[in-house]
């Protein structure tokens, strides 16, 4: 079964996720047309499998950010940005090199979109795939992030990456696609 969530709210990343945003029915009715012993407090199979198809849908949510770069381990330096998209436009965060192999992006605590729109931003997580490791060998690499707020607002505006092999050592330049969301 599909289920179609149109976003609500403006600029995009302040979009809000909850069933009564987005008109979804907790009482929604069974269409296996299987009868309950009491309709007020039971809830039939197929009203939960309705209920986990709309709340799968609500859960998920567009990248904040996509990029991919070079980490530039051995300069030692800032990484080299292949690509990157974000929702507020192509201005790039603020990059810090931390140390061996750990880099932190900053964004600003709040942007405005394409029609003027201003709105904070709260990161929540992110993924980072290093395109260079080997799946279960000693060069895979793997990373770990940390989000933090630096504004003093309490919403995270930053995501720290540290990266290493399975052995936990560090090692040169390596490319990485992350998503931010």
């Amino acid at each position: 079964m599909a289920v179609i969530i149109n976003p609500s709210g403006s600029p995009a990343w302040e979009r809000v996720n909850t069933h009564i945003d987005y008109g979804g029915n907790t009482d929604l009715s069974d269409f296996g047309q299987q009868v309950n012993v009491d309709d007020r407090t039971d809830i039939s199979a197929a009203m939960i499998a309705r209920i986990a198809d709309l709340m799968a849908a609500i859960a998920r949510v567009a990248p904040w950010a996509k990029m991919n770069f070079t980490t530039n381990n051995d300069i030692p330096g800032l990484p080299t940005m292949h690509f990157y998209r974000c929702m507020a436009g192509s201005a790039l965060p603020t990059i810090t090199r931390i140390g061996d192999e750990a880099l932190a992006f900053t964004w600003l605590d709040s942007y405005k979109d394409a029609y003027g729109v201003s709105g904070e931003i709260d990161l929540k997580g992110a993924t980072m795939t290093n395109v260079n490791g080997v799946a279960g060998g000693s060069n895979h690499r793997y990373a770990e992030y940390a989000l933090a707020d630096t504004t003093g607002n309490g919403k995270n505006n930053r995501v720290t990456f540290h990266q290493q092999d399975m052995a936990g050592n560090t090692s040169g330049d390596q490319r990485f696609c992350v998503e931010v969301f």
